[in-house]
């Protein structure tokens, strides 16, 4: 073992006898008058052993050890050692920013590049390569092992304005084609895999999404019928999968785990009994495809896009919690208030997730007006 004082907390501030460490949420003003603590840390630069650091500080190795046990509960040190795994020099370089980023959550125990091992480790299922391409762009930045892309349209000079993996070049292409040739001259090391495909049923998303550890989906015509196509396939599948739209004002996002949490079948559920009046407009948009409505600028949709991948990235590598699990996170764009739901039941009568699911022969969703049906007979149970 070779501790480093962690770069991300450099440069030490000292203030008279004080010698103040951490400029964020976490900060601390350990008394150091005679200088040693500042020595001792300037010492952790990743080059000596325990042993080495006890005779270059003239201390004990005990006194060491032990000095190393409350700095590293502290957050401060890491194991300069720690193995690549995996993890060539050429991933070390290239994702030198990430791993100094998961620095924030090691410790001499636990090595930075754990978190980046199991992002190469991946596999994404990325469903419509319009709104969500600059997610896949995102992915394959972060090192994602395996991305996986669907779409069936081809790229059109109005993307342009927000889908920035395209050019002009690519205008009349396969969007499909065009995004695993730009996937590679991005990041030639990861292993992207196309459809052009029309999703027209949860069947049809089986293949696709079969070896994915997550799935986001940003297929969002027709209206309600495409998410329960994705969540039907999920829930089958057993995959966690990530919803986003965009409105005139508002992004949303949600998080659903099949069969662990409700899946996006309850959520409908829940919101039709949370709110009777809520019928008459799923009614009015199931099924819609909206044309020449699409309000996405840029601002938006980057936007968006990063806070996907931020929670792409949580649960891939796990350096942190993603979002709860049956829970929506809504952005204004007027006044950037973000407002965060509470996570809403599974629903045991489900009739995709529910304890009855294993009685139905198909894993398409049952028709809206079924849906409905459990909704109002929950209510009037209540």
């Amino acid at each position: 073992m070779r501790p480093i004082f962690k770069t991300i907390l450099k440069p030490l501030v000292r203030n008279g006898d004080s010698l103040r460490i951490g400029f964020e949420t976490d900060v601390f003003d350990l008394e150091d008058s005679d200088g040693q603590i500042e020595r001792f840390l300037t010492a952790l630069d990743g080059t000596l052993t325990i042993e080495e650091l006890a005779a270059a500080n003239g201390l004990s190795l005990e006194d060491v050890q032990d000095a190393l046990a409350t700095f590293d509960e502290l957050g401060f040190l890491e194991d300069a050692d720690a193995p690549a795994g995996n993890l060539t020099d050429r991933d070390l370089e290239r994702y030198r920013a990430n791993l100094t980023y998961f620095s924030n959550y090691t410790t001499l125990e636990h090595s930075r590049r754990v978190y980046q091992q199991r992002m190469k480790d991946s596999s994404v299922g990325v469903l419509g390569l319009g709104g969500a391409s600059l997610i896949a762009a995102g992915l394959a930045g972060l090192g994602v092992g395996k991305i996986i892309g669907l779409d069936c349209d081809h790229v059109e000079l109005s993307n342009l304005n927000r889908q920035f993996i395209y050019r002009e070049d690519d205008i009349g292409k396969l969007k499909t084609d065009a995004v695993k040739q730009q996937l590679h001259s991005l990041n030639r090391d990861v292993e992207v895999i196309t459809y052009n495909r029309r999703v027209g049923s949860a069947e049809s998303l089986l293949d696709v999404l079969a070896d994915a550890d997550l799935v986001i989906n940003g297929i969002d015509t027709p209206v309600i019928h495409s998410a329960r196509w994705v969540n039907s396939a999920c829930v089958h599948l057993q995959k966690p999968v990530l919803l986003f739209g965009v409105t005139n004002n508002r992004l949303l996002w949600q998080r659903f785990v099949p069969h662990e949490h409700g899946c996006y079948d309850c959520f409908l559920i829940h919101t039709l009994r949370q709110d009777p009046d809520s019928e008459t407009q799923v009614r009015a948009i199931n099924g819609q495809v909206f044309e020449n409505r699409n309000t996405a600028m840029s601002p938006h949709i980057a936007l968006l896009s990063g806070f996907i991948t931020a929670e792409v990235s949580k649960h891939l590598s796990g350096y942190a919690e993603p979002m709860l699990p049956s829970t929506s996170v809504e952005v204004n764009m007027m006044t950037m208030e973000m407002k965060k739901s509470d996570p809403f039941p599974r629903v045991a009568e489900c009739p995709t997730c529910g304890a009855h699911k294993a009685e139905r022969d198909s894993i398409e969703p049952v028709p809206l007006e079924d849906l409905v049906a459990v909704a109002k007979a929950g209510v009037m149970q209540s």
